[in-house]
């Protein structure tokens, strides 16, 4: 069982980050002996022809050094950005939503 922080954490990132709302997911799509690719591939195969009828979706974010993000992680596992990034506590000033995306005080 993975660790559980004591504390309320938010991530701290320093520099240009992508964020890509799949998870940790590159290595295990493209390994031609695990399950994802040939699936995909007869996936694609299968539905090459029902476009509007079947869709799949993915966003990447490309966030520059200074950007804002809101995360928060609380009595759960660190994940997200949090794990892939350098946990930080929470302060007074990133308690609230408004204060991680640096606006000020507020909820």
């Amino acid at each position: 069982m993975p660790e559980i922080p004591a504390s309320r954490a938010t991530a701290r990132i320093d520099g240009d980050f992508v964020v890509f709302l799949i998870g940790n997911l590159e290595r295990y799509a493209r390994a031609r002996d695990r399950e994802h690719w040939p699936a995909w591939v007869e996936f694609n195969r299968r539905m090459k022809n029902a476009r509007g009828d079947v869709g799949i979706w993915h966003e990447t974010y490309l966030v520059r050094a200074g950007g804002r993000i809101r995360d928060g992680y609380s009595g759960m596992p660190l994940m997200g950005l949090a794990k892939a990034s350098l946990r930080a506590e929470v302060t007074a000033e990133t308690d609230s939503a408004r204060g991680r995306l640096g606006g000020g005080e507020g909820r």
